[in-house]
């Protein structure tokens, strides 16, 4: 594999020089851990798709578009620790817990607007996107915290807040790849969505079957909270395992007409997602057999 392509150090330096540009730049040692690291999945699809389509999306412009996903992504997880009183978060004290709750929101909000920035900045027709797609993560999370909280949903209810809660992301992330190709660009998005499904309902049957070894941070919490999904439901009789696998491996149709996406897409799965929803659902297999 390119090491141009697994390489996430880039990803890490833009989002370590954005917070540089910032009031915070002080303490961005102490609090780049927050934000430039993880498993980057979101962040990492462009550069993968972008390393066979390089006339549409440069290298540069791909790292970019990665570190502005993350810095969504990882606002949302400062806020969801806070909703959700977590206090553990890829195995160190959540944000909040370190630098209290005001600063958490404070820093969430910060890395949302820089994010649009970045966009701005580097492909500024793409900034409609990231904003409708960031209010569609946000309109999940309000109607699973203040709509559905407390009740049993339904398999639709719960495909739906998957889809836009972590769907919308990784939608963006390979949208943007398609560059001025309405047709690919459609593709990719839509391939996107179903990634970003397969990846929350792995992500929310680790909460419920996991252990705190393997996701360094609380397990249960969805449970506790009230929130119910699919991997918490008692009436649910479905094989998750299936959904999930159908929902990610759906992209062998979807990019079809483009041989060259397809392949980078098939690396992607191979090197990156597949490794981690496997580590995810070891639990569920094993107790499902």
């Amino acid at each position: 594999m390119n090491e141009i392509i697994s390489d996430i150090e880039q990803i890490r330096n833009e989002i370590i020089s954005t917070l540089d540009s910032t009031s915070l730049s002080p303490i961005v040692p102490e609090i780049a851990k927050y934000v430039a690291s993880g498993k980057m999945l979101r962040g990492k699809l462009p550069r993968y798709i972008c390393s066979t389509r390089p006339s549409t999306l440069s290298m540069e412009e791909a790292t970019k578009i990665g570190a502005s996903i993350e810095m969504v992504h990882a606002a949302s997880l400062v806020h969801d620790d806070i909703i959700d009183n977590s206090e553990l978060r890829r195995g160190m004290p959540s944000f909040w817990k370190a630098k209290g709750v005001q600063g958490a929101i404070l820093f969430g909000d910060m890395l949302i607007c820089k994010s649009f920035k970045l966009i701005n900045d580097t492909i500024p027709c793409k900034i409609s996107d990231l904003i409708n797609l960031t209010t569609s993560v946000c309109e999940a999370e309000v109607s699973q915290e203040l709509i559905s909280k407390g009740r049993e949903i339904t398999y639709q209810e719960s495909i739906e807040i998957a889809r836009k809660k972590t769907g919308s992301l990784f939608a963006f992330a390979a949208s943007c790849c398609g560059s001025k190709d309405e047709e690919l660009s459609a593709a990719l998005k839509e391939a996107g969505y179903r990634l970003g499904t397969a990846y929350q309902l792995a992500d929310d049957v680790l909460d419920a079957y996991g252990s705190e070894e393997v996701t360094d941070k609380p397990i249960g919490n969805d449970k506790k909270a009230g929130k119910s999904t699919l991997a918490n439901m008692d009436s649910v009789e479905l094989n998750i395992q299936d959904e999930i696998i159908s929902l990610y491996e759906s992209y062998k149709e979807l990019l079809a007409p483009w041989p060259e996406v397809k392949e980078s897409w098939a690396e992607y799965l191979n090197n990156e997602f597949k490794p981690v929803i496997d580590k995810f659902l070891k639990n569920y297999i094993t107790d499902n057999a």
